[in-house]
């Protein structure tokens, strides 16, 4: 028995018709990828959370350590709050913070959420490095 390989090859009409079919196909799920993303609500979230984060690092969790209240002993201090958390903060005392750089936010995040009723709360988690903790996030927002 004889095989005969036969390759069969497009025409131009055919690849210009997949190219478009394929960029059609592309072009959509980026759009559908991008309105995903970039709803009010995924975005004031997110910007919420960066804040949240900058504050903590940057701010609360130095004067934690650097207090007249801290023995020296990160575990012995942090582990008072892995349970109970830190003290619950408005978005209003968030976006206060450090103004020259929240300035810019404050309005659009305001645009959607309560300043007065949106809270964060932090709880530090075990090595209570910097970046160890995780966030309790109670939004009161109009998307």
């Amino acid at each position: 028995m004889i095989m005969v390989n036969k390759k069969h090859k497009l025409s131009p009409i055919q690849k210009i018709i997949i190219v478009i079919i394929v960029s059609v196909m592309a072009i959509t799920i980026g759009f559908a990828i991008a309105s995903f993303f970039l709803q009010p609500e995924n975005l004031t979230k997110a910007k919420i959370s960066n804040l949240a984060t900058d504050y903590y690092e940057n701010y609360l969790y130095e004067n934690l350590i650097n207090s007249e209240k801290f023995s020296g002993n990160i575990d012995a201090t942090m582990s008072e709050y892995k349970d109970r958390g830190l003290s619950t903060i408005t978005l209003r005392q968030l976006l206060l913070h450090d103004q020259s750089k929240n300035a810019s936010l404050a309005n659009e995040i305001k645009n959607y959420c309560d300043e007065e009723k949106t809270t964060i709360k932090f709880y530090p988690d075990a090595p209570y490095s910097r970046g160890s903790y995780h966030v309790d996030y109670h939004y009161v927002c109009n998307f």
